[in-house]
């Protein structure tokens, strides 16, 4: 007898054993489906979404997922759509569902919509998923109702299911099943069979209430992302100044400073200077006068530069003049330079450009400044540039209403900045306009070129490899003649319509936007949509020229001027460079194949056949 209780301890604990080893089988098989589930109900919402969003709600989805609170909302979703229909198809959702991602289908569908297929006329890798889930769910609780296969009411083609593929003992009945592939989700046999309509009643309604939330919060995302990118590549913002400043002047007075002000910020104080403008951080100093400048007067551009280097000089001159009180003050603070204004009439009003009204002092319904505003160029151009006397001294430029009134009339009479600058300061002791050491933090991309122009190269840089129009030529092969206009149009540093920094590769793709290229070859008018003041003059041949004509041709128009590019290989093929100056009898060329600068040592002035130019209207 003890033998006989040994063994059916030893039997009931085997059977234990097994059931427990049994119940983690069916647990690990019902875990695997429904994560399987919760993937399919992700590519059928994809499927959806790309449906009603022109194939690009897979994107939107994806990008949805990565933002946090938004993406475990979706995952949440996912998961009760699976096991919604898992449990509406008696458990046949889940087990399909996970036939195919053994065999990869979903994540070839995923894949699929988050690419972007289907939109109105498909969205077929993420329906079919579904469809064939459906179907099969519907043939095997319908066995005894359906004929070889085929859903109630089927009438399109058999064929084997993915799922026949897939080795499952459990299953083995199912796998031997055919499945009515040929309906969609507007197909007779798919909607005819009442469990399939559940489920795609079920994924439309949970993917519809999501898709208003998903929406909005995908468009706030993206919002920030483009208004960073703004940021970031807002120009107007320059990354640090050095000031090497001696003192200070205020019509006779003169305080003497010595100081080297690098990496200047301003500290926003309120009307009467008592306390720092709530909620405002440090302003850049040179976004500050974009500000300044935005807010107090815009008119032409000289007349608006000339209101930017007004606001500059003032700005910095006047705590000495204020004698560092009332709020107003120039110091450093822990190895930082702070220069605190008042922002009211007081001093200075300041409106933030990047955000416009109400924020700081900016005017009523002022809005935020566009990226590629004109005023955003002009103030840039002017970096760093003051009003000085004789010694150096930077000059307190004070100005009133009625002075911008003037500067305006001034600008529009066909007077320049430094013109309407030095008139006006000549009392108080202006004798020039000076630039200080700028340097940009790489965010500075009005009309700004990038490195040194004078050796730009058409072949291995990173803009090589950009088309010419439609044609199959690429800067880096065509692209001589572009290469050396680019060169001269950041020379004569006018303003352009290039979207951040200048470079041949922007140049290119602008004037291919306005089909700027016959095949490979460059329209010459063209030129001037990009750059408005830079305008086609004429096409003159001197391949019959002696060397002196030549000479004395290309002289002249530098003299006068002009922007000029030369075909320099004449009959022997074709190449353009860009006329730098005329230096004695040299000729001294920017090459967009060599670093040589003298072009007849470089190419042999026989071969020079052509001569362009453009005028620089400024």
């Amino acid at each position: 007898m003890p033998q006989l209780d040994n063994n059916k301890n030893e039997n009931s604990s085997n059977s234990s054993e097994n059931e427990n080893s049994y119940r983690a089988v069916k647990n690990d098989q019902k875990n695997k489906e429904d994560e399987s589930s919760k993937k399919a109900a992700g590519v059928a919402g994809k499927a959806a979404l790309n449906y009603f969003t022109a194939g690009k709600g897979g994107q939107i989805y994806d990008k949805a997922k990565k933002i946090p609170g938004v993406g475990k909302k979706l995952d949440k979703a996912e998961e009760k759509l699976g096991k919604t229909a898992n449990r509406l198809t008696g458990g046949k959702f889940g087990k399909t569902a996970k036939k195919l991602d053994d065999a990869g289908a979903l994540d070839a569908a995923d894949k699929a919509m988050s690419l972007g297929a289907g939109g109105q006329n498909g969205s077929s890798a993420g329906a079919n998923s579904l469809n064939e889930m459906g179907n099969s769910a519907a043939n095997s609780s319908d066995k005894n109702k359906s004929s070889g296969g085929m859903l109630p009411g089927g009438g399109g083609k058999k064929s084997k299911s993915s799922t026949n593929s897939i080795d499952d003992s459990s299953d083995s009945s199912e796998n031997e099943q055919e499945v009515d592939m040929s309906g969609t989700v507007g197909g007779t046999g798919f909607l005819k069979n009442p469990k399939t309509k559940i489920i795609v009643i079920a994924v439309s309604i949970i993917f519809f209430f999501i898709l208003g939330l998903l929406m909005a919060v995908v468009a706030i995302d993206e919002q920030q992302e483009e208004e960073k990118e703004e940021e970031e590549n807002a120009c107007g913002v320059i990354g640090s100044c050095l000031y090497t400043v001696p003192g200070f002047r205020n019509e006779s007075k003169i305080y003497k400073q010595n100081m080297d002000i690098s990496n200047l910020k301003v500290r926003l104080m309120n009307e009467n200077g008592t306390a720092p403008v709530p909620n405002e951080p440090l302003v850049d100093f040179e976004k500050y006068i974009l500000g300044t400048t935005y807010q107090e007067h815009v008119g032409e551009e000289a007349d608006t530069k000339a209101q930017a280097i007004a606001a500059r000089s003032y700005a910095l001159s006047r705590p000495s003049v204020m004698g560092n009180s009332n709020g107003t003050k120039l110091s450093k603070e822990n190895g930082q330079w702070i220069l605190q204004l008042r922002n009211s009439v007081n001093d200075q009003t300041y409106c933030d450009p990047d955000r416009g009204y109400p924020s700081t002092k900016c005017g009523a319904k002022k809005p935020k400044l566009p990226q590629n505003s004109k005023v955003r160029q002009w103030v840039a151009e002017t970096a760093g540039q003051v009003v000085v006397d004789n010694n150096g001294y930077i000059v307190n430029t004070d100005y009133a209403q009625s002075v911008q009134i003037k500067w305006n009339s001034m600008a529009k009479s066909g007077l320049d900045y430094n013109q309407i600058l030095l008139q006006h300061y000549r009392s108080s002791g202006a004798a020039k306009i000076v630039s200080m050491n700028c340097t940009g933090s790489g965010n500075n991309n009005c009309n700004q070129a990038t490195g040194d122009y004078a050796k730009w190269l058409q072949s291995g840089q990173s803009w090589s490899g950009i088309y010419l129009g439609t044609s199959s030529h690429t800067i880096g092969k065509s692209g001589c003649l572009a290469t050396s206009i680019a060169m001269l149009i950041a020379k004569a540093g006018v303003s352009t319509n290039v979207e951040g920094e200048f470079n041949p590769g922007t140049f290119v793709k602008a004037m291919n936007k306005i089909n700027g290229f016959s095949g490979a070859n460059l329209l010459w008018n063209k030129v001037s949509e990009i750059a408005p003041s830079f305008v086609y003059g004429e096409n003159i041949s001197v391949a019959n020229y002696s060397k002196s004509d030549k000479l004395s041709k290309i002289g002249e128009l530098v003299n006068n001027g002009y922007a000029v590019v030369a075909e320099v290989k004449g009959n022997t093929g074709q190449h353009w460079v860009a006329i730098d100056t005329v230096n004695g009898k040299d000729v001294i060329m920017m090459d967009p194949a060599s670093d040589s600068s003298n072009m007849w040592q470089q190419y042999n002035w026989k071969n020079t056949s052509r001569l362009v130019y453009y005028k620089i209207n400024k």
